[in-house]
């Protein structure tokens, strides 16, 4: 458990039995929302109903082994869970073939095993508890499957959804579930939390990067991410101006994952459209390389480059080829270059 999302945990305990079957985790991506919905699940499942962890169900629940929590999890979204809730997903993810990518969908199988386990009694507690996530990484089978669950619930279920975007999910479904939305901390409470785990330089830019969540920055910095990020301003001003080719950059950045290369081009593109309109660059942002690159550009065109690259950036899916995913996005930016230069 994150220490900002304490009183978010203590209000859902605190009003579990007037809460719906169906409730609906929305926020970033790295602020916690898993965290709480499995310690939300050990509160359920509790023969005192508070997490006293002394019960039988309890002892289940810290062993790993509680049968009545069920999560189910894209492989994707499993590569970045803590080990408490790997355990518990890896119960419903079939065995991956080595040389097959991990698929970034929940797919219609899962959601087929979700409704037949759902629907036996519980085991050792007296309810059930099931984690759908990335609720977005679905297709429509997939989601309409899922929406019967949440129309029709088993008895004694509750059923939570994790989601970093819920403008993706079915109205039909964002209808029949109760929202609770998570936010980042605070700028001193983030401050706090990644100096005391070893972040002392670039918090404020890894923060940016993370749209606020904490845990996502602590992940960035690991990953040398100021570096990637300086690197993506490099390539940006590159293209547009001409020096670099669409080809060249994406063999440049094919050991790394498309979809955070996009994710960072989009930040990259903010900052600068931010910069061309404030004429303020962002703290730590480090856009002097592209200072002069909009001579003879519509801002029209960086913004829709930009929303070009923000749909990629969602819809990006492993099965896909991800050197033509990658030549696709620096094409479209090496665009920008050829428009300036036309």
């Amino acid at each position: 458990m994150f220490p900002w999302n304490e009183p978010q945990l203590e209000q859902l305990a605190n009003a579990r039995e007037r809460l719906s079957h169906g409730l609906l985790f929305a926020g970033p991506d790295g602020i916690g929302k898993m965290e709480v919905a499995i310690e939300f699940a050990r509160i359920e499942l509790c023969e005192q109903s508070r997490g006293c962890g002394e019960c039988q169900t309890c002892r289940l629940f810290d062993a790993g082994s509680q049968p009545d929590l069920h999560l189910f999890v894209s492989e994707q979204y499993q590569q970045g869970l803590s080990d408490t809730a790997e355990r518990f997903s890896l119960r419903h993810l079939p065995e991956r073939k080595k040389d097959r990518k991990p698929r970034a969908t929940l797919t219609i199988d899962q959601i087929r095993g979700a409704i037949d386990v759902l629907g036996t009694r519980p085991h050792s507690a007296a309810s059930k508890v099931a984690i759908f996530a990335p609720a977005e990484a679905m297709n429509v089978n997939a989601a309409n499957a899922l929406l019967k669950l949440l129309e029709e619930p088993p008895a004694d279920t509750r059923i939570i959804l994790l989601t970093a975007a819920p403008g993706r999910l079915l109205p039909t479904i964002m209808s029949r579930a109760s929202r609770v939305d998570f936010r980042p901390p605070s700028d001193r409470e983030a401050h706090a939390w990644l100096a005391a785990n070893g972040v002392k330089s670039g918090v404020d830019e890894l923060l940016r990067m993370a749209s606020g969540a904490p845990a996502k920055a602590l992940e960035l910095h690991e990953a040398g991410y100021i570096k990637v990020r300086e690197e993506l301003v490099g390539e940006v001003a590159g293209l547009t101006n001409g020096k670099r080719s669409a080809v060249e950059s994406a063999k440049n950045w094919q050991n790394m994952s498309p979809k955070a290369v996009i994710e960072g081009l989009v930040r990259v593109l903010d900052d600068w459209l931010r910069l061309l309109h404030t004429a303020r660059p962002p703290s730590g942002g480090q856009m002097s390389q592209l200072q002069g690159c909009e001579q003879g550009l519509d801002l029209k065109d960086i913004h829709a480059v930009r929303a070009h690259l923000a749909r990629a950036a969602a819809t990006w899916d492993v099965s896909l080829d991800a050197s033509l995913v990658l030549e696709d996005a620096f094409l479209a930016i090496g665009a920008l270059g050829k428009a300036k230069r036309g």
